[in-house]
């Protein structure tokens, strides 16, 4: 199973590029400073296309997939290996 998640890293270099604290961007995003810290580490899905937007960048740039695969199964390349009597 594929997860997706706000690269909060990307985030903070984005911010230092044009000098915005987190209190900056939250005014800039219409929400309080603590829900802009909530956004940039814990990631805000509804806010993605606006940070896009304020960092002038694609959203595909702000989004990092993880992949978790089910318990007793491995990736190798081009494949899944699930154990036996799984």
């Amino acid at each position: 199973m594929a997860f997706a998640k706000l690269n909060y890293n990307r985030i903070h270099r984005e911010m230092a590029k044009i000098n915005l604290r987190p209190a900056d961007l939250g005014s800039k995003l219409g929400v309080s400073r603590q829900l802009a810290h909530y956004i940039i580490h814990r990631g805000g899905w509804r806010y993605a296309f606006r940070l896009a937007q304020i960092f002038k960048c694609r959203v595909e740039d702000l989004i990092i997939t993880t992949l978790r695969l089910p318990k007793g199964t491995r990736l190798t390349i081009n494949k899944i290996i699930r154990k036996r009597g799984q």
